[in-house]
């Protein structure tokens, strides 16, 4: 028999992120991990996060659903995304993350084979995506599969 292939919902929250969207956007088209979606809960966003979301909804191969609702705080916008999910499993990432190539593969490893209900992993925080590889501290988070 074949690998089963499981769903992955990532959510993430957006209030005025548009800065940030490219970035997580193109950090996921990476996954070795293929079989996700991404779930952008647009909260109520004033720049012009909403147009960036529909900009690589539109241009992207990636599932990528955007949920746009009224500014309610990122635990409602959370909610919000678990709602939209489809996935058999949820992951949670912050719009300014940037996350490994591994890091879906990585987490779906750890709960199948050590049978767990839940995974957390490590970050580093960095001053810009050029600085990812220095042990500095910075603004953005990047999550290491």
């Amino acid at each position: 028999m074949g690998e089963v292939i499981r769903m992955i919902s990532v959510i993430i929250p957006v209030y005025n992120g548009q800065e940030y969207i490219k970035n997580i956007t193109e950090s996921f088209s990476r996954q070795s991990y293929r079989d996700f979606e991404l779930i952008f809960v647009n909260d109520g966003s004033k720049d012009k996060s909403l147009s960036n979301l529909q900009y690589w909804q539109d241009h992207s191969e990636m599932q990528i659903i955007i949920v746009n609702q009224n500014n309610k705080g990122v635990s409602a916008a959370r909610n919000a995304g678990i709602n939209a999910a489809r996935g058999e499993f949820l992951c949670f990432c912050d719009v300014d993350d940037f996350v490994a190539e591994t890091y879906l593969s990585d987490m779906l490893s750890v709960l199948t084979e050590k049978n767990v209900q839940m995974v957390f992993c490590k970050y580093k925080l960095v001053n810009s995506l050029l600085d990812r590889d220095k042990n500095d501290t910075g603004k953005i988070l990047l999550v290491i599969g």
